[in-house]
């Protein structure tokens, strides 16, 4: 199961979202993907991710925190059972991802420009400055 976590500027998702579930679909043979809409207006936009994504939970925690991203979506990691989650690579997400890695006892890919599925392992390309 794969977590999709999808950004929003509290009415609509954000075009980093629609990214996020194209790379979810690129890691389709891990199993299904679900969402998670984190925030204020979280339940109207979940509704808008409906269209992308069969199941998508949203936590209305309010306004944004480390914390407390990190904990709406770990809490919908152990919902959904996702073992791999994805989130946009904006700097809002750097400040939480690495807790909620933390948290799941699993590895953190950034900064990726492509991932895919093989063999039950992620493998990921990323940019290589020398």
């Amino acid at each position: 199961m794969i977590l999709v976590v999808l950004e929003h500027d509290g009415q609509r998702l954000r075009k980093s979202a629609l990214e996020a579930i194209a790379r979810a679909r690129q890691l389709e043979a891990l199993g299904p993907a679900t969402g998670v809409v984190i925030g204020e207006n979280a339940q109207a936009v979940a509704q808008e991710a409906g269209q992308y994504l069969p199941i998508v939970y949203a936590a209305e925690v309010g306004g944004y925190t480390a914390e407390k991203w990190a904990e709406a979506t770990y809490a919908a990691v152990q919902k959904s059972g996702a073992q791999v989650v994805i989130a946009s690579g904006g700097r809002q997400s750097r400040t939480w991802t690495a807790r909620l890695a933390y948290k799941m006892r699993a590895g953190l890919l950034e900064d990726t420009l492509e991932t895919r599925a093989e063999d039950g392992s992620i493998l990921a390309t990323r940019y290589s400055y020398l």
